[in-house]
């Protein structure tokens, strides 16, 4: 079936030994690992981060804007992140969050150049979808602490829950917890998770 049977000789005591299988067929493609540098080339790392952070950010925006529910908000917001990781996964490592780049940054999963170039293409896809829900919904979303909060609590919430996600990301693409040959397919779900965390907390 597209292989065929050879024997090979021990090298050192010059003795057949047992037939080895060789493919003659081409060689399936490697399984690519999530969060790696296994890509496409950077021009589709850097386009699937654009695509995916528009639609995370569209989202937000029109969740904020709309008669959605609140209660449901954070669920529909981790559901387009978790499709967008899993679309993007392969391609740019789905980070779709500027925190993200960075932490992978320093931790030495993306090069530098490459760290400010998802950065620059996360904050143009997040002023894109901007004016999108701008234009459909003729309002702008509203930034700042809820009534009876103040700034600096906003900022502590913001700091603790952006330093959660990058750690989950950083935790479940981790060589340890999703070596190449047998990688998690969790990974999006648990990144997902962290922004019901925060939607709900």
């Amino acid at each position: 079936f597209g292989s065929s049977i050879f024997w090979t000789k021990d090298a050192h005591r010059g003795s057949p030994s047992r037939p080895t299988l060789y493919s003659v067929g081409p060689k399936p493609p490697d399984r690519l690992h999530p969060i790696s540098l296994a890509m496409t080339g950077n021009a589709s790392a850097i386009l699937a981060e654009f695509v995916g952070t528009f639609m995370l950010v569209f989202t937000v925006g029109c969740v904020s804007l709309s008669k959605t529910d609140p209660a449901w908000a954070p669920t529909s917001i981790a559901c387009t992140l978790m499709v967008m990781i899993y679309c993007f996964g392969a391609v740019s490592g789905g980070h779709l969050n500027p925190a993200v780049s960075i932490a992978a940054g320093l931790a030495k999963k993306h090069p530098f150049h490459l760290v400010v170039a998802y950065v620059c293409a996360q904050v143009m896809a997040g002023i894109a979808a901007g004016f999108c829900y701008r234009g459909m919904f003729q309002a702008a979303v509203a930034v700042g602490p809820k009534p009876g909060f103040d700034w600096w609590q906003a900022a502590v919430v913001e700091a603790l829950y952006t330093g959660m996600l990058a750690f989950v990301v950083l935790s479940v693409t981790s060589k340890r917890n999703s070596p190449a040959n047998n990688s998690n397919q969790f990974f999006a779900l648990a990144i997902g998770f962290v922004v019901i965390a925060g939607g709900y907390g």
